[in-house]
């Protein structure tokens, strides 16, 4: 890996994160079984899209030239259900009755819906004065044609890709293994959730937003751990956890204090440190390296706003979105947190209580003036 990157931008820590990952094994799952995999094989349209021309309203379908001529009362020759074998209009002044989804009867090229037409004794009156050839009717591979690629490589199984998976008969798909992921928490001030801290004393609250926020992406929690700021004991731990993960993220003991030993145990287990600090706020002092079977190790700050931010600008998806209103740029890069768009104030890394106020966090980059767009990570 070289020496360790010190002080370095926001984009670099990401290009150094992106460099050392490597791709997991390829696994073939049922469908049901691939939500929120990521794909390792591009899933094609089997036939066209839709396979054939589709009725999109109940009501009739007729020949629209019969209409154009003046005819408004057309013979009640059948009932097209959705699922059946198109039938065929029979007579000029022919109708055929039909469903929302079946296939458009041979000599129909189009529908009026039922709410513009009187049926009675066998006959339908047209009431609409304003149709056109196709109203109502979704033509055989306007949406794609047999062999398009609907789903790339690399798009998550998300509920309508599944869908479109489905769609084409894909019972099983090809798709990436998920990390084993391992949350350990540091520090002597921390207990457990059920316990009543002393003064001096707070909760354990970054590992199980860490893993929330990891299981709502579907991804494996497989190990959470915490250790007091101990070196020998940190050791232990730090063993145990990187023998069963691919991907570690450990919480605190990565800044500056005297009692911040977690960079020098994982040297001592074989971690090569990759860099150490950031130039962003909150989060500065992340750390991240490389375990001897290619772990990826985390090493996020302490503080709970610093810890998720870290966590979702690094390792979860984004998007681009307008702001509100206009937000300064500054020296740093600045992970500022937002609902709707608007920013949301927050005391300080540590005011986790303002944070959950927000839906998520836009970035904006160093520099000078205001920006209006930003790129966006939800906490969802």
């Amino acid at each position: 890996m070289g020496k360790i990157a010190t002080d370095i931008s926001v984009a670099q820590a990401e290009s150094l994160i992106h460099r050392a990952g490597k791709p997991f094994p390829t696994v073939s799952l049922p469908l049901s079984e691939a939500v929120g995999r990521v794909l390792r094989e591009p899933i094609k349209a089997d036939r066209p899209l839709p396979p054939f021309d589709r009725v999109t309203m109940d009501g009739v379908a007729l020949s629209f030239a019969t209409w154009k001529r003046g005819c408004r009362e057309f013979k009640l020759e059948g009932v097209q259900r959705a699922g059946m074998p198109a039938l065929r209009r029979r007579s000029p002044i022919g109708c055929i009755e039909v469903m929302t989804g079946a296939v458009t009867p041979v000599g129909c090229d189009c529908v009026v819906p039922v709410e513009q037409i009187e049926t009675r004794d066998g006959w339908v009156r047209i009431r609409s004065a304003n149709l056109q050839r196709g109203d109502s009717i979704h033509p055989a591979g306007s949406d794609a044609k047999k062999g398009t690629v609907l789903l790339p490589v690399g798009k998550v199984l998300d509920g309508p890709a599944v869908a479109v998976a489905a769609s084409v008969g894909k019972s099983s798909v090809r798709v990436g293994e998920i990390p084993r992921f391992a949350i350990v928490s540091t520090g002597d001030e921390l207990v457990e959730v059920h316990e009543r801290p002393k003064l001096y004393q707070i909760r354990r609250s970054n590992p199980h937003a860490l893993a929330a926020s990891l299981r709502m992406h579907g991804l494996n929690v497989v190990m959470m751990a915490h250790v007091t700021d101990d070196r020998d004991r940190q050791e232990k731990v730090l063993g145990d956890v990187l023998a069963c993960a691919d991907t570690v993220l450990i919480t605190g003991g990565v800044s500056k204090g005297r009692y911040d030993f977690i960079p020098e145990t994982l040297a001592r287990l074989g971690v090569k440190p990759v860099f150490h600090r950031v130039r962003q706020r909150p989060g500065r002092p992340m750390w991240f390296g490389v375990g001897r079977k290619g772990q990826l190790v985390f090493g996020l700050p302490g503080n709970p706003a610093s810890c998720m931010v870290c966590l979702h600008r690094y390792l979860m998806p984004s998007k681009e979105i307008e702001l509100a209103q206009p937000v300064a740029r500054g020296g740093l890069t600045l992970f500022q947190p937002v609902r709707n768009g608007a920013p949301v104030a927050i005391n300080t890394s540590g005011d986790f209580a303002d944070l959950a106020k927000s839906d998520g966090f836009v970035e904006i980059p160093p520099g000078t003036g205001h920006i209006r767009h930003a790129r966006y990570w939800s906490w969802q």
